[in-house]
C-alpha cells in the first residue's frame, strides 16, 4: 500500500517580515566593523554592503512592514487644523498640522509632496500667530521645498518677511521681500492686481522695517546647530566647573582608587556640595521611548515643538 506522508504536504510558513528584527540582526553582523569606524558615511557603507541590505527591497514594500504614509489621514488632520485655526485655537492647530505633516506622502528623494507642502504652510501660519517666528520660518522653507503651488507662494514669502522683521533681521527680511515681489510677478494674477499687491507689500515692508529699526536691529548671525546648539542649551548648573585633569568627563572632586578587597572605586577628594555635578558623559546607546516618539528628533534626541517628518515613514521625526 501507498503510505502518504502528511509532512510533505505541510509547507513551512515563513514568518512575516519585521523591520525591527531585520535591523537587530543586521546590526549584530555589522557590530565589529561599526565599532572600528567613527565616520557616519563609512558606517552607512558597511551596513549597505551586507547581503541582507541588498535583499531588503521586496520586503519593505510589504503592506505592514513599514509605518506607511496616509494621504487621507493627512487631509483630515489638515482640515481639522484649519477649523482650529479659524477658532483661534492655534496650539491645537499646530498639533493637528503636525499630524497632517506626519502622514503626508512625499517623494523620498526630492522631498516633494503637495500634502506636506500645504500642511507645513498652514503650520507656519499658526506658529506666526503664536509669535514663534523661527519655527514659522522653518515651516515656510519646508513648504517651499516641498512644492507649494507657485501661484500662491508669494503669501509664504510675505509671511517670512514679517517673521524676519519681528526677529529684527532686516537683511533676511529684505531677501524675503524680494522673493515675494518676484513670486507675485509669476503668480498668474492680473497685471493690475499684481501692481496693487506689490505697492501694498512695499508700504507694509517700509512700516514694519521702520518699527524693527526703532526697536533695534539685530545682526544676521548664523545660529548654532547640532552639538554646538546642544552645548549652549545646557544650563550652567549642569556643567562641571572644575574638570578632572586626567578624566575630562569627571569633576576634580573625585579620585579613582584601587584596593585589593574592594577593587577599583571612586572616592571624594574634597567636600562635595549637594546637587554638584560629578560626571557628564555621552551615552553609548540611546533610543526614543514610544510615548515620546512624536516630539523627539531621531538624530539628536532633542525635544522639538516643530517636528519634521521622515519622508518615508510616519513614526520618525527630526528637528531640522
Amino acid at each position: 500500500g501507498h503510505r502518504h506522508n502528511n509532512m510533505c504536504d505541510v509547507e513551512s510558513e515563513q514568518e512575516p517580515f519585521s523591520l525591527r528584527s531585520f535591523i537587530q540582526e543586521l546590526l549584530k553582523e555589522c557590530k565589529e566593523e561599526l565599532e572600528k569606524e567613527n565616520v557616519v558615511e563609512d558606517r552607512i557603507r558597511i551596513v549597505c554592503s551586507k547581503q541582507q541590505s541588498l535583499a531588503i527591497g521586496p520586503f519593505i514594500n510589504q503592506e505592514e512592514a513599514w509605518p506607511r504614509k496616509n494621504e487621507e489621514l493627512s487631509k483630515r488632520n489638515r482640515e481639522d487644523g484649519n477649523q482650529a485655526y479659524q477658532d483661534d485655537k492655534f496650539e491645537l492647530a499646530i498639533l493637528l498640522y503636525t499630524e497632517a505633516m506626519r502622514y503626508a506622502p512625499c517623494n523620498p528623494v526630492l522631498l516633494e509632496g503637495e500634502a506636506l507642502a500645504w500642511a507645513a504652510a498652514n503650520r507656519s501660519a499658526a506658529f506666526y500667530q503664536q509669535k514663534q517666528y523661527s519655527q514659522a520660518i522653518e515651516d515656510i522653507e519646508v513648504a517651499v521645498a516641498s512644492g507649494y503651488p507657485q501661484n500662491s507662494i508669494y503669501k509664504l514669502y510675505i509671511r517670512k518677511c514679517k517673521c524676519e522683521l519681528e526677529l529684527g533681521r532686516i537683511n533676511r527680511a529684505q531677501a524675503a521681500f524680494d522673493s515675494a515681489v518676484e513670486a507675485i510677478e509669476w503668480s498668474g494674477l492680473k497685471k493690475d492686481v499684481r501692481s496693487d499687491l506689490t505697492v501694498n507689500l512695499q508700504e507694509a515692508f517700509i512700516n514694519l522695517a521702520k518699527t524693527a529699526g526703532e526697536e533695534g536691529i539685530k545682526e544676521d548671525k548664523e545660529e548654532p546647530t547640532g552639538h554646538a546648539k546642544e552645548k549652549l542649551d545646557i544650563p550652567d548648573f549642569l556643567s562641571i566647573k572644575n574638570p578632572h585633569p586626567r578624566m575630562p568627563a569627571a569633576s576634580d572632586a573625585i579620585r579613582v582608587k584601587f584596593e585589593p578587597n574592594v577593587g577599583r572605586h571612586v572616592v571624594a577628594e574634597r567636600d562635595i556640595l549637594p546637587g554638584e555635578v560629578l560626571f557628564i558623559e555621552s551615552p553609548l546607546v540611546s533610543c526614543i521611548m514610544d510615548e515620546h516618539v512624536e516630539s523627539i528628533c531621531l538624530v539628536c534626541l532633542r525635544y522639538t515643538t516643530s517636528p519634521l517628518p521622515c519622508p518615508t515613514g510616519r513614526d520618525v521625526n527630526f528637528c531640522s
